[in-house]
């Protein structure tokens, strides 16, 4: 394959009315769904561990009390740690306080432990993938893969972001100090894929809730972002049980600050009216999951009018690395007499959600990061029968005569939802097998890169030739086996009787063979382009040759 180019791009994002009316697959709710609360907080400052012993404390404390007060609604946040943060307590003394209620804490089941890498030393020296010189589509990948590895398991220099060789960093250090993650965020700042990053984290076997679409911000520079993450969630909601903020991708769960404009992320530090009123605005027609931080830091920290910290002790930390401790004199932190009335705010806010909209809105609760999990229904790893790979058959074809040249978004058969490459690995195995009765579905990832233009527009080939192509590309597809190049990866081409389909191409023409008589029926070759619409309106900075994570997203039902 020629030289790959390795330009990154913003992708403008096409008109919502444009994209409304492609994304296809809602059916219309009739009753109210509830509201799921998961809490977060998270712990990335340690140049100041005073703040952070003492939020552990309050929080702690806090959500004890409330179990006790109101047991049919337990409270478990999720409190995140950076590697750096990790580090930082795991230097002090065993007798530390902060580390004792920690353990403590944890052993009573008070909270779980998540990663943030929002703000893992530093956002600006963090690993980038060498992929200009990549000659291959697995030089390419390699590349990300590595940027990912090194960001995930490094440990960087506090003041200035360098790799500190021999030493554990980042998610590994996390792990390694406190537990598995139960949710992950801030692994990529940039948007468009993590596949990179996903398959380092299989190999560590870390198998948590990632954080999904971030809140808006125009410092990312992405035209249109917020109709883009509402025109992708659209696509991921179907149903009454399906979430707009929650959806598969990689086969990680993914649950997002907000999927439409009635939500966003909230903070028990809010003035009460005015959370009163958004949770009164909530559509409530899907269920929805809400990100509400839990004790934030930066009721510690004086802010500026737009609520973002004056002097962050971060950002002087890394802005200043020959003079690391910012001075006394700059009025960074606020007094506790400043702090204390934040948290009687919160207390009040707790108060509010358990004693009258909880109560109020049946099936509504706080969630936990486990919790979520749990609830999410995935085809993953299921024996998929005769009939319900008919059904999907049926809906593919259906969805290909529907839409055009593009692919759908997913595929459905009866109660289960089902990804582009999950449709490509089911029909690989079936056709290799003579239509089985069972099929067992298995991890396939996205191609790892994504072709433009829409393949062969003209020819036919037999439903016996796709039926032998898809023979040979069964064994490599099922194997599972983690490798540094995976082997379980949608295919960029397939050729079949001489032609050099793309993977949409061959994935229309598997199931009109599935559904042939006989393998000498020719199939015409249809042009089809790679990106389904869902995937033409996600927000990204990448280039879009790269994005084949996105055949990987299907909605998630979830099991109230």
């Amino acid at each position: 394959m020629n030289k790959l180019k390795a330009l990154l791009c913003v992708f403008i994002p096409f008109a919502a009315a444009f994209t409304a009316a492609r994304l296809v697959g809602a059916e219309a709710p009739n009753s109210k769904q509830p509201v799921l609360i998961l809490l977060y907080s998270r712990f990335e400052d340690y140049s100041q561990m005073y703040p952070a012993a003492d939020r552990v404390i309050r929080l702690l404390s806090q959500v004890e009390r409330f179990r006790k007060q109101y047991p049919r609604q337990p409270i478990t946040p999720v409190f995140q740690f950076s590697g750096a943060m990790s580090n930082a307590i795991h230097s002090l003394s065993e007798q530390h306080e902060i580390k004792k209620l920690l353990r403590e804490g944890a052993a009573k089941g008070l909270f779980e432990y998540g990663y943030a890498g929002d703000l893992e030393p530093t956002p600006r020296n963090r690993p980038l993938p060498e992929t200009l010189t990549a000659e291959s589509v697995e030089e390419r990948w390699t590349a990300r893969y590595e940027a990912a590895h090194r960001f995930l398991t490094e440990y960087k220099d506090p003041v200035t972001g360098a790799p500190v060789v021999g030493l554990t960093g980042g998610v590994q250090a996390e792990q390694q100090i406190f537990g598995p993650p139960a949710i992950l965020s801030g692994l990529s700042l940039k948007l468009g894929s993590d596949t990179a990053f996903v398959h380092e984290l299989k190999r560590m076997k870390i198998d948590g809730v990632l954080w999904g679409l971030p809140d808006p911000n125009p410092a990312r520079g992405i035209h249109g972002y917020g109709g883009s993450v509402t025109g992708f969630s659209k696509a991921m909601s179907p149903i009454a049980e399906t979430s707009p903020e929650v959806y598969w991708e990689e086969n990680y769960l993914r649950s997002s600050d907000f999927g439409q404009t009635d939500l966003r992320v909230f903070s028990t530090t809010e003035e009460l009216a005015k959370l009163k009123e958004a949770f009164g605005k909530i559509d409530r027609s899907h269920v929805r999951v809400v990100h509400m931080e839990y004790g934030s830091y930066l009721r510690y920290l004086r802010l500026n009018a737009d609520g973002q910290p004056r002097f962050h002790p971060l950002f002087w930390l890394w802005d200043h690395p020959q003079e690391p401790v910012m001075p006394n004199a700059i009025p960074a932190m606020l007094g506790m007499n400043e702090i204390t009335p934040k948290y009687q705010a919160e207390e009040a806010t707790m108060k509010w959600l358990l004693e009258e909209f909880l109560p109020a809105n049946p099936g509504s609760r706080f969630v936990s990061a486990t919790e979520l999990k749990r609830m999410a229904v995935t085809p993953l790893n299921t024996e998929v029968s005769k009939k319900e790979l008919a059904g999907a058959v049926d809906d593919l074809l259906a969805s290909y005569e529907r839409i055009g040249a593009s692919p759908p978004n997913w595929v459905r058969s009866g109660d289960s939802f089902f990804s582009l490459a999950d449709m490509f690995s089911l029909l690989v195995q079936s056709l290799a097998k003579q239509n089985p009765e069972t099929v067992r579905l298995t991890e396939l990832y996205g191609p790892l890169f994504f072709l433009e233009g829409n393949g062969p527009v003209n020819g036919e080939v037999s439903a016996g030739a796709v039926r032998r192509a898809a023979a040979e590309l069964a064994p490599k597809l099922v194997d599972t086996a983690w490798k540094l190049v995976p082997s379980n990866v949608t295919p960029v081409e397939i050729t079949v009787d001489g032609l050099k389909l793309n993977a949409a191409q061959f994935l229309g023409l598997m199931a009109q063979a599935w559904r042939s008589k006989s393998p000498d029926e020719k199939l015409r070759v249809q042009p089809r382009y790679m990106h389904s619409p869902a995937a033409e309106v996600y927000p990204h900075h990448i280039a879009r040759e790269d994005m084949g994570n996105m055949w990987t997203c299907r909605p998630v039902r979830l099991r109230l």
